[in-house]
């Protein structure tokens, strides 16, 4: 079992954030990723077809953010699946 104490700066999270049509949430989300002390983290936004502009919280980020914009609405549990395969970090 891992505790806090083994996430070095060698080691990476990824952070994967399904989106559709969240707005402000996932602005909010992204402030308070922005405020975390690790900051070796690789954030990954797949949006299942949003409609409402949320991408635009993300796109005015300071975070260094990949943003997968899909044509369809994959779901929860494969639009995970799509984003882990591009995960770049030890945990996600």
């Amino acid at each position: 079992m891992s505790t806090s104490d083994d996430i070095g700066l060698e080691h990476t999270i990824t952070v994967i954030i399904v989106n559709y049509n969240a707005g402000a949430r996932l602005a909010k989300c992204l402030r308070h990723l922005d405020t975390q002390s690790f900051r070796n983290i690789d954030i990954i936004i797949i949006d299942n077809a949003s409609t409402d502009g949320s991408l635009e919280a993300a796109e005015a980020s300071p975070l260094s953010i990949s943003i997968l914009r899909e044509d369809d609405n994959h779901g929860f549990a494969r639009a995970n699946n799509i984003a882990a395969r591009m995960a770049r970090g030890t945990w996600l």
